[in-house]
C-alpha cells in the first residue's frame, strides 16, 4: 500500500491508494472515495498524476477505483460533442516564410495564425455561495515577503504578462478560456445600437442571422459601399485590454482594417472576418487616457464588413467580487459567448471544447504542477503532455506511444515545444533545470481536441520549496520570478514558431544601455546597445504630462541603425517624454527597453544640465512585474517638469539606463545626476563598484548626486563582503547606515523639506516599499526627511543627496515635484540663475550687455535656463504674506548665487 499521498494537500482526507503491477506499467487504486463520480473529476486525476510524476513513477500509470469488491478502471470519459464549425481549422503555414505587416515591416513568424491558450485553474463556484481555488497557496523556503504562488493565479499571470504579448508581437491572433485584462475598473462592453456606436460611412443594415452575435444583433455594410464605424471606450489611467467579436461568413470581409485610438496614438489591424469571430477577440491593452475608440473600416478586399460589438476590461465578477482574471475557465466561458453544449461542461473540459468551438491552429494548456506532499517535496522541472488516445497508460513517453497522435499533429506539437522551452530556461535561467519528460496522460484538455493539435505543460512543481541539489532555485521561486517566466515564454513561442512555420523563431531579447540626451545643434538623440540578430528597432515615446506618463505612441521603426535622432518636427521644445525601444527581426518584435525621460531643449546650445539615471532593474522572486513595470523613471521626469510650481528651477534633462554609466554615457558636461535605484539590493548592486568610481569622480569634479533606493544600505553595507561600500557613503554623501527596514511608510520633511507630510508606497501606487533604509547623517550633514521615530529617511550634504527609498515611491506628484525643487535649490544652487551663456541681456558674464553681476539675461540656448515661481499661495512659512515671503526667498537665492560656482559646461 503506498501511503504517501494520503490527506496531503490536493487529495480527499479520507482517500488511500494501492498500487498493483500491470501490464506495461502501474496500476494505482484509488480507495476511500465517496459518490460515483468522484474519481471522474479532472483535477483528481491531474493531482494524483502529478505526484506520481513527482514520487518518480515514470512507468505507465493506469487509475482504477474501488468499488466494493471489484476494481474499476478509469478509462476516458464519452468525449463531448462539441457544436460545428461554420469555417474548418486553418491549415499549418508550413513554408517557414515570415509575413510582414504594417506593424511587423520585418515579418512575423506567426502572422495570420490563431493560438488557443487555456491558463489552467481558478475561482470556481461551490454551489452554496462560497467559492475556492483549486490550489492553495506556497512559499518557498526564505521566501519572507514574497507573494507565494497559488497556480490559479500564477498560470493566468505569467499567460497574461508574458506569452501573450510576445506571440502578438509576433503577429499571432489569441484565442482565451480566461480573462486577460487585470485592471479591477468595471468592464464596458459597446454593442451596435449603444449610444457608444457610430456609423460614418457606407449603407449599413441590420444582421439577419439570429443566434450569433452579442446581445443577437449585428451590423452589415454590404462592399458595394465601403463603410466604416466606431465604438466609444471610456476613460482609463491604466492600460486595458481592447477586444472585440463578430459573426464570421464566407461572404465577409478577408481585409477588415481594426484600429484601436489610444492616448499615445492608433493601433490597426487586419482582421479576416471570414474567420470564426464569435468570442472576444484580445487586441493588446492600450492607455486609453480620457478615452479613446476602435474603428472599423472596409479593406482593400472585397465582402461584407460586419460590426457586433467591442469590450474594454475585465472588472470584478458580480457575485464572488474577485477579479474577473481570476476566475475559472468555466465562470468565464459562459460569458464570452459560448454555445450551450460547451458551457455546461466542467472547468477542464470546457477549455478545449470552447477552443474547439472557436478553431484555432493550435491549443496549449499552461499549468503547474504538484507532489501533494505536506511541506513541499524535492521533485522539479518540467513536463508536457499529450493525449494517451486512452490506448497508454498515463506517463507513458511520448516516444512510447507510437501508434497515437490525436489530434494529428500533436505528437510534433510536444516534440517542437516541449524542446524549446528547455533550450530556453537552460539557456536564459538555469543550464541544470530539470526535464520531466515528453509524456502522454489522459488529461481532460488534452482528450476533447478533435482537430486541433493540442498538448498540456506542466511548468514546473509549485510545492517544491527548498533547492535540490543540481539545479540554481527550488522550482516555486523560480515560478515567482519575472525573469523565469520571460524565458518560459520565449520558449513556448519558439517552440510554436518552430511547428507552425519550420525555420522560423523568435524575436530579439530587450535592449540595454538606452540613453536620451539633448544635443548641441538643438535635436534629441536616442541610443541604444545592438541586440544580436535585431534587423531594427522601434522607438516609442509617451509624454510626460500623459495619463501617468505611460501613454505611448506607436513609434518610429529604425532600420538597422541603433540611435535616432528626433528634431522640433517630431518633439515640442520644453516638454518631457519618456522613451522606450524594442527590437525586430523577420519572426516579429521583441520586449520593450526599460523606459528613459528627457525634457526637450529644441533649440541649439548647451546640452541639459540634469541627468536621471535609472538603475532600478531587479526583477526577481520578491520583485515582480507589479513591482517593477520597467517605467518608473517617467515618476523622476514628471517631478523634475513639476518643480517650477514649487520655486524650484525650470530645466532640461537627459534620461539613461544606468549599464550606459560605464560605457556609452560620460557625465562632463552634466551639473546633477539623480540616481534612482528603487528596490536593488544585493544581487542586483544599487551601485557597482565601477559605477561608484565613475560617480567618485563626477563629484571630485564638482558634480551633485541624488541617490534613493530602499536597499541601498542593505546592499552596500549590511551584506557587503567589504568596507567599500559603507566608505563610499560615508565620505561621498555623508551618511552612516543604521538599519534595513525603518517599518513604516509615513515620512516628514524639516529644514529644506519643511512642510513635507507624506508617505512612501504601500503598494497602491507603483510598488510597495517593503524595506527603507535607516540613515544617520555625518558632521556636516543634515537629515531633512525622518521617519515617525526621529531617525533619518534622508541625509543632504553640500553637493548630495540620499534618500532611503526609491523618490519614484514618495507618493503624489506634488510631494516628488516639492522634493526636487528643494534639493536641487541646496545643492545646486547653479540650476537657479537667470541667465547664462551667450544670449543678450542685462549683466557682465558670459551675455552681452549693460551692467554689474547677476543681472537679467538669456542663456546658451537662447532661452531662459530657469523659471523662478513662487509657491502657490505663497510658501506658507510662519503665516507671513506671500509677497515678504518672495522677497526673501530672493534675497536668499541671490547672495546664494553671488558665492556659488558656475554651471560647468
Amino acid at each position: 500500500m503506498v501511503r504517501g499521498l494520503a490527506g496531503t494537500p490536493g487529495f480527499p482526507a479520507q482517500m488511500r491508494v494501492e498500487a498493483h503491477a500491470h501490464a506495461g506499467g502501474v496500476q494505482v487504486v484509488l480507495l476511500g472515495l465517496q459518490g460515483e463520480d468522484a474519481v471522474e473529476d479532472e483535477l483528481l486525476r491531474e493531482t494524483i498524476l502529478g505526484a506520481l510524476l513527482a514520487a518518480e513513477v515514470r512507468t505507465p500509470v493506469f487509475l482504477a477505483r474501488r468499488r466494493g469488491d471489484e476494481t474499476v478502471s478509469l478509462g476516458a470519459p464519452a468525449s463531448t460533442v462539441v457544436p460545428e464549425r461554420t469555417t474548418p481549422p486553418r491549415r499549418l503555414r508550413r513554408d517557414g516564410k515570415p509575413a510582414s505587416t504594417a506593424r511587423l515591416p520585418f515579418g512575423g513568424a506567426l502572422v495570420g495564425l490563431r493560438i488557443a491558450l487555456s491558463a489552467g485553474h481558478g475561482w470556481l463556484d461551490n454551489g452554496d455561495g462560497t467559492w475556492s481555488t483549486q490550489r492553495s497557496n506556497h512559499k518557498f523556503t526564505g521566501c519572507g515577503s514574497c507573494r507565494g504562488i497559488t497556480e490559479d493565479f500564477f498560470t493566468s499571470e505569467l499567460v497574461t504578462n508574458q506569452v501573450i504579448p510576445l506571440l502578438q508581437q509576433m503577429g499571432a491572433e489569441v484565442v482565451l478560456m480566461r480573462e486577460p485584462d487585470h485592471d479591477v475598473l468595471d468592464a464596458q462592453i459597446v454593442d451596435d445600437g449603444d449610444a457608444g456606436y457610430s456609423e460614418s460611412s457606407g449603407t449599413w443594415t441590420d444582421g439577419a442571422t439570429a443566434g450569433v452575435s452579442y446581445d443577437d444583433d449585428y451590423r452589415v455594410n454590404a462592399d458595394t459601399d465601403p463603410g466604416g464605424a466606431a465604438y466609444t471606450l471610456a476613460a482609463a489611467d491604466r492600460p486595458r485590454h481592447v477586444a472585440l467579436r463578430f459573426p464570421e461568413g464566407t461572404n465577409r470581409t478577408a481585409g477588415a482594417v481594426v484600429s484601436v485610438v489610444h492616448e499615445g496614438g492608433v493601433r490597426t489591424f487586419s482582421l479576416d472576418q471570414r474567420r470564426m469571430g464569435r468570442f472576444w477577440l484580445d487586441l493588446g491593452a492600450y492607455p486609453l487616457g480620457s478615452g479613446g475608440a476602435l474603428e472599423l473600416a472596409a479593406g482593400p478586399s472585397t465582402g461584407a464588413l460586419i460590426a457586433d460589438a467591442v469590450k474594454l476590461g475585465g472588472g470584478l465578477h458580480p457575485t464572488s467580487r474577485h477579479p474577473w482574471w481570476q476566475m475559472s475557465a468555466s465562470i468565464y466561458v459562459p460569458e464570452a459567448g459560448a454555445p450551450s453544449a460547451v458551457t455546461s461542461l466542467n472547468d477542464v473540459t470546457i477549455r478545449p471544447s470552447y477552443a474547439e468551438f472557436v478553431g484555432p491552429d493550435v491549443f496549449v494548456s499552461i499549468h503547474a504542477n504538484a507532489s501533494g506532499v505536506s511541506g513541499g517535496s524535492s521533485a522539479h522541472g518540467t513536463s508536457t503532455y499529450r493525449y494517451s488516445c486512452s490506448s497508454y497508460g498515463d506517463h507513458t513517453s511520448s516516444d512510447g506511444a507510437t501508434s497515437c497522435d490525436d489530434p494529428p499533429g500533436s505528437r510534433d506539437l510536444l516534440d517542437e515545444v516541449h524542446a524549446a522551452v528547455l533550450a530556453s530556461l537552460r539557456a536564459d535561467w538555469d543550464p541544470g533545470w530539470a526535464d520531466r519528460g515528453r509524456l502522454v496522460a489522459n488529461f481532460g484538455e488534452v482528450r476533447e481536441l478533435d482537430d486541433t493539435p493540442g498538448i498540456l505543460i506542466e511548468t514546473g512543481f509549485f510545492d517544491n520549496l527548498d533547492t535540490p541539489s543540481g539545479v540554481a532555485v527550488a522550482d516555486n521561486r523560480a515560478l515567482h520570478d519575472p525573469r523565469w517566466r520571460e524565458a518560459f515564454a520565449r520558449g513556448v513561442a519558439a517552440g510554436l514558431a518552430s511547428y507552425l512555420a519550420p525555420g522560423t523563431g523568435v524575436p530579439p531579447t530587450r535592449p540595454e544601455g538606452v540613453v536620451a540626451q539633448n544635443l548641441a545643434d538643438g535635436t534629441l538623440r536616442v541610443s541604444w546597445r545592438a541586440v544580436p540578430g535585431a534587423l531594427g528597432y522601434r522607438v516609442t515615446r509617451a509624454r510626460l504630462d500623459s495619463t501617468r506618463g505611460r501613454a505611448f505612441d506607436e513609434g518610429t521603426v529604425v532600420d538597422g541603425a541603433t540611435s535616432l535622432l528626433l528634431s522640433s518636427a517630431e518633439l515640442e521644445a520644453g516638454r518631457g517624454y519618456a522613451f522606450r525601444v524594442a527590437a525586430q527581426n523577420d519572426n516579429g518584435e521583441g520586449l520593450a527597453s526599460q523606459a528613459v525621460v528627457a525634457r526637450f531643449r529644441g533649440t541649439a546650445g548647451a546640452g541639459a544640465p540634469v541627468l536621471v539615471l535609472w538603475a532600478y532593474d531587479r526583477r526577481d522572486a520578491w520583485v515582480q512585474d507589479v513591482d517593477n513595470d520597467l517605467m518608473g523613471a517617467v515618476e523622476h521626469g514628471r517631478a523634475l517638469l513639476g518643480m517650477a510650481a514649487h520655486g524650484g528651477p525650470d530645466v532640461v534633462f537627459d534620461g539613461a539606463l544606468d549599464e550606459a554609466l560605464e560605457a556609452e554615457l560620460a557625465l562632463d558636461d552634466y551639473l546633477v545626476v539623480d540616481v534612482a535605484a528603487g528596490k536593488d539590493s544585493t544581487a542586483d548592486e544599487p551601485l557597482s563598484v565601477e559605477q561608484r568610481a565613475v560617480l567618485s569622480t563626477f563629484l571630485d569634479g564638482g558634480g551633485r548626486l541624488i541617490l534613493s533606493g530602499e536597499e541601498v544600505g542593505y546592499a552596500l553595507v549590511e551584506t557587503a563582503g567589504d568596507t567599500d561600500g559603507a566608505t563610499f557613503l560615508s565620505e561621498r554623501l555623508h551618511a552612516t547606515y543604521l538599519e534595513d527596514d525603518a517599518a513604516t511608510f509615513a515620512v516628514a520633511g524639516s529644514g529644506i523639506l519643511d512642510g513635507l507630510a507624506g508617505s512612501i508606497d504601500d503598494g497602491s501606487a507603483l510598488y510597495e516599499v517593503v524595506y527603507p533604509d535607516v540613515w544617520q547623517a555625518d558632521a556636516g550633514a543634515s537629515a531633512p526627511l525622518s521617519y515617525p521615530d526621529g531617525r533619518a529617511a534622508a541625509v543632504l550634504g553640500d553637493a548630495t543627496a540620499l534618500f532611503g527609498f526609491g523618490l519614484e515611491a514618495l507618493v503624489d506628484d506634488d510631494a516628488r515635484a516639492f522634493t526636487f525643487a528643494r534639493v536641487l535649490g541646496a545643492i545646486a544652487p547653479e540650476l537657479f540663475e537667470p541667465g547664462e551663456g551667450e544670449g543678450e541681456g542685462e549683466g557682465e558674464g558670459e551675455g552681452e550687455g549693460e551692467g554689474e553681476g547677476e543681472g537679467e539675461g538669456e542663456g546658451e540656448q537662447g532661452v531662459p535656463l530657469i523659471t523662478i515661481l513662487p509657491p502657490p499661495g505663497g510658501c506658507g512659512c510662519n503665516g507671513e504674506p506671500a509677497s515678504s515671503i518672495t522677497e526673501a526667498y530672493g534675497l536668499v537665492l541671490l547672495a546664494t548665487l553671488r558665492a556659488a560656482r558656475r554651471r560647468r559646461r
